[in-house]
């Protein structure tokens, strides 16, 4: 099996340059991004990614990768999640194996499932399993540790420098309506509990896909059907960008919708504007002069730049490897 790590580099050269104009504000903080979604062009993968490693992982009679369910690069580590065989591999970074973790079972210290995986603060390895509620934390050898309680299903967790925790909940409480998609806690175990508005008419969402975005130690909220990206700033989520995508976004009128409905009102909507609808953008990183974020239309997921000094956008659909789109390449989704 082959690990492919890919460094992205947004500043390309600019043949795929489309110029938007940027200059309107709502309540005087947040960007209007105007993107005309039917000008991007496709990207070349040796223009996107500035580095390109293949790894071949080691496999054995023991250790063989069936579902890549996660990856995570940790210093000279690879995680990879295997759900289906509810097993974790641990490689060393040039893919010979060190570990593997796989301590299924009804005993004290086994797990039924693993829901998601996460290096805690203490760089040692957490398994979560919501069936039980709990975590199974141990060492990048791939040694137990300990157990720990959970008070709720998770989706996902990440961890900053400083040891603060991003916990995405894996579902609504459906006892509590007012429930919480979002933990922020600190190494104190101090928590704050978000469940962001997502709309600039205020209502919420029941999104449960992975909706955070981690940038170096800034942490940004958007959602699959959302026109609004959030950044969580002094102790609170303030709506920062708003993508006006020029009559291809989803209708303001679906926003009024019950949140029970929307799923299906934007499936069929997708269906009958045979995908020219663009939405879900995720903000791959944020710089002093520079917003690069992703949104899916026509079924491509499409890259933006946008270069705050001179209110300009280069964006392309893509990468290509021979002319097929990377996200059908990786779906399994092309014909030869």
């Amino acid at each position: 099996m082959f690990l492919v790590i890919m460094k992205v580099l947004f500043y390309f050269v600019l043949i795929f340059s489309i110029i938007f104009a940027c200059d309107s504000k709502v309540d005087g903080n947040v960007d209007i991004l105007h993107v005309d979604p039917t000008r991007a062009e496709l990207g070349e993968l040796s223009e996107v990614f500035s580095d390109i490693k293949i790894i071949a992982l080691e496999s054995n009679d023991s250790v063989l990768v069936g579902a890549v369910d996660d990856i995570i690069i940790h210093n000279d580590t690879i995680l990879i999640l295997d759900k289906n065989f509810k097993s974790v591999y641990i490689f060393d970074i040039y893919g010979k194996v060190i570990s593997m973790i796989n301590d299924y079972g009804r005993g004290v210290d086994e797990y039924l499932s693993i829901s998601c995986i996460y290096i805690n603060e203490n760089n040692n390895i957490v398994l979560v399993d919501n069936s039980l509620k709990k975590g199974f934390e141990y060492s990048l050898k791939g040694e137990f540790l300990k157990s720990i309680n959970f008070p709720y299903s998770i989706k996902t967790i990440d961890v900053l420098a400083d040891g603060t925790k991003i916990i995405n909940k894996d579902k609504v409480d459906s006892k509590n309506p007012s429930g919480y998609l979002l933990s922020i806690q600190d190494r104190s175990g101090y928590e704050k509990r978000f469940f962001p508005h997502t709309y600039v008419n205020g209502s919420v969402v029941y999104e449960k896909n992975r909706c955070i975005t981690i940038d170096s130690n800034k942490i940004i909220y958007s959602t699959l059907d959302s026109d609004t990206i959030w950044v969580y700033t002094a102790n609170e989520f303030l709506p920062k960008f708003l993508i006006d995508f020029l009559g291809y976004g989803i209708p303001k009128e679906l926003y009024d919708e019950e949140n029970s409905m929307f799923g299906e009102r934007l499936y069929n909507l997708l269906l009958e504007k045979e995908g020219k609808i663009a939405y879900w953008p995720y903000v791959v990183k944020i710089e002093e002069e520079m917003v690069e974020f992703s949104y899916l239309f026509m079924n491509r997921l499409t890259f933006c730049q946008y270069n705050v000094s001179n209110n300009s956008f280069t964006q392309f659909y893509g990468p290509s490897i021979c002319g097929i789109n990377l996200r059908n390449l990786t779906m399994g989704q092309f014909y030869v």
